[in-house]
């Protein structure tokens, strides 16, 4: 009997772990750079590309949510937004310099600084009764940041920032009103087969000496900007060696009730 109980428990356990770790790969080409200057974003025209790349992003396919669902009456617009969070992301051709610029910049605050780290997917699927238009988008972008402030009456800031972000954004004048429900994870992925992503990679720092009051980028900032295709979507669940395990319990399981059971029966004579 108990026997039977664990094993009940142990695929009941098995069954029950569904999450998975999906892997987007981006072939990525950086066409531009730009620096910071007086303010200004500037272009680099001595910068040639970097062609290509593969970048990566992965999330845990249990973190995904299909979003609430939205209406915004009088407009005609409904839609989903759905997310994934965390999205964790892989390394790219301009980490080095990148990472290189945050020591150099100044940092003037005078009170302990805070942390600020982000990282999220998500997209939108919407349509326009008015325009009799819908609209498809996706996006996973990372961000942290660094602020330093000082208190009152200054309030002066400054914020250290730096973002990676992938977007992709296509019409669909097809769509209908009842298009509009909640996208499995498989269907949310398979939109960004075949289209052209966005691809945006920036450091900059940027401060402002009133609460309320405009932000002031300063010089030292690099931007990458480029297109990207997803060139490959893997899905990879519950690592084998835990199945393998589990199986091998049940194993063992089903000889210890077999010995048991040849211990119960009569020996004949």
């Amino acid at each position: 009997m108990h026997n039977k109980i664990a094993l009940i428990l142990i695929l009941t356990s098995l069954q029950s772990v569904k999450a998975a770790t999906v892997t987007i790969d981006f072939l990525v080409d950086s066409t531009s750079r730009y620096t910071l200057s007086n303010n200004n974003w500037v272009r680099d025209t001595s910068y040639t590309g970097q062609h290509p790349f593969t970048f990566s992003i992965t999330f845990d396919s249990s973190n995904y949510d299909a979003g609430p669902f939205d209406y915004w009456d009088g407009q005609g617009v409904s839609s989903y937004r759905p997310q994934i969070y965390p999205v964790n992301f892989g390394e790219t051709p301009f980490d080095n310099e990148i990472n290189s610029i945050q020591p150099t910049l100044s940092y003037e605050g005078s009170s302990t600084p805070s942390q600020i780290s982000y990282s999220h997917g998500s997209g939108e699927f919407s349509y326009n009764s008015t325009f009799d238009t819908g609209t498809i988008s996706q996006d996973y972008y990372f961000n942290d940041g660094m602020r330093y402030w000082e208190a009152w009456p200054s309030d002066y800031q400054q914020y250290f920032q730096r973002e990676i972000s992938l977007y992709t954004h296509y019409n669909d004048n097809n769509m209908t009103a009842t298009d509009i429900v909640a996208p499995t994870l498989d269907e949310y992925l398979s939109l960004g087969l075949g289209q052209t992503f966005n691809f945006s990679q920036t450091v900059h720092e940027q401060y402002k000496e009133e609460f309320l009051g405009p932000w002031t980028y300063l010089d030292g900032g690099v931007r990458y900007n480029g297109s990207a295709v997803i060139s490959n979507i893997t899905v990879v669940p519950l690592p084998a060696s835990i199945l393998l395990f589990g199986s091998g319990l049940i194993g063992l399981i089903g000889f210890t009730t077999r010995k048991e059971r040849l211990k119960s029966e009569p020996v004949l004579k």
